[in-house]
């Protein structure tokens, strides 16, 4: 009897103590995100950077229409079929007119100019109203056949640059949409929304998400389209999953010594897609930083050997290439007359440089020269020179 009393006794005792450990932990606040995301995307207000087209003015609706015009009703698919190969994506009548809209709309989001904000907000909505661009093939489809022919062929198809060159052009697409969506009305939102959530799972998703890449290519493996997306729902749960993967996908691609595995050994073009690398790499570290999340101290050191290998170009190329051939994938090509040097779409390489790692850029003047009519930096979705002061 006195056994029993002493066991209820203490199986009451334990069971009081479960209960305020429960009520304690559950009294405890929820661990909260570091990420803030900002409005404008790469900062709370949108930076004070002129961006002037071919006319030598600002670019706004009212002046290039007839750049932007083309957009509207393309076959991207079509094209993509007709003119591309494995070496060479002409993608151009799909991003430039892309690019001209993003810049018009930030000038119009930045002067809050009424009818500049109503004629590039068309833009956006015909696009959307019109389901454009979904007919193109799925990641999954196109992936059956192997780019260059599994064996240097650069006159081969590569099917998946058609999904591939539409995310980061949606990227583009969906962050110029972020800038004017407080002007969105109601019957504009219920048509966009249902659209850019087919766009981004069909052609921005399946890229972002696939964790075994070891290269670094445009929109940071599209994971800035990823970001967009979280930005445009308000989702920071995705936005730090995201930073989170990326990191550690970026710390398995770079080498010790700055090299990307999967794009600085790409025979004649290697400094080309290496510098492709660096740039999107330095964009992408200045959104974490804007977003407020902590980029990894090694990181950070292995992204400015990266920088510092693109100065070693630029002084005396064997600098660069000083590998041996067996470093060469599939995807390259060894013949000298398809060689590149830097990037010239990373026209703002030498801000991101002096701005993100402290190193800076060696005069090229052949890069300068390619790069002069650049303004939107495809790579990136945006002009990254609009994220540091004047």
């Amino acid at each position: 009897m006195i056994k029993t009393i002493l066991y209820s006794i203490i199986a009451l005792t334990l069971s009081a103590c479960a209960v305020q450990q429960q009520t304690t932990q559950s009294s405890q606040p929820e661990p909260t995100s570091s990420i803030k995301i900002p409005k404008n995307f790469y900062a709370e207000e949108l930076g004070q950077c002129r961006m002037n087209g071919y006319k030598g003015s600002e670019i706004i609706v009212t002046s290039y229409r007839s750049e932007i015009d083309p957009i509207i009703g393309f076959d991207w698919q079509k094209y993509h079929t007709q003119y591309s190969t494995s070496m060479r994506v002409e993608h151009l009548p799909l991003s430039r007119p892309i690019a001209y809209l993003s810049a018009a709309v930030h000038h119009a989001a930045y002067s809050k100019n009424e009818d500049e904000i109503q004629r590039s907000k068309d833009y956006i909505f015909q696009i959307a109203k019109s389901d454009q661009f979904t007919n193109t093939i799925s990641y999954d489809a196109a992936s059956r056949i192997q780019c260059y022919g599994g064996n240097n062929n650069t006159s081969a198809p590569c099917p998946i640059h058609a999904p591939q060159h539409l995310g980061i052009n949606m990227t583009t697409y969906l962050i110029s949409a972020l800038w004017l969506k407080e002007y969105f009305s109601k019957e504009e939102m219920d048509v966009f929304n249902p659209y850019i959530k087919k766009i981004y799972f069909k052609y921005i998703y399946p890229r972002a998400t696939n964790r075994d890449d070891e290269a670094f290519t445009e929109m940071g493996n599209l994971g800035i389209g990823r970001l967009a997306y979280a930005a445009w729902t308000n989702d920071t749960k995705m936005a730090e999953d995201e930073f989170r993967m990326r990191f550690k996908q970026m710390d398995n691609a770079w080498e010790e010594n700055g090299y990307i595995k999967g794009n600085s050994y790409r025979g004649v073009r290697g400094v080309f897609y290496h510098s492709m690398g660096v740039d999107i790499a330095l964009g992408y570290i200045q959104l974490a930083n804007a977003w407020g999340y902590k980029v990894p101290d090694k990181l950070m050191m292995k992204v400015k050997k990266s920088a510092e290998l693109i100065n070693a170009y630029i002084e005396e190329p064997k600098n660069y290439y000083n590998y041996p051939d067996s470093k060469i994938p599939f995807n390259a090509s060894k013949n000298p007359a398809d060689a590149q040097g830097v990037h010239s779409q990373a026209f703002a390489l030498k801000v991101l440089m002096k701005n993100v790692v402290d190193v800076d850029l060696k005069p090229d003047l052949e890069f300068e020269n390619k790069s002069r009519g650049e303004f939107i930096d495809v790579m990136l979705g945006f002009n990254p020179k609009c994220m540091f002061p004047n």
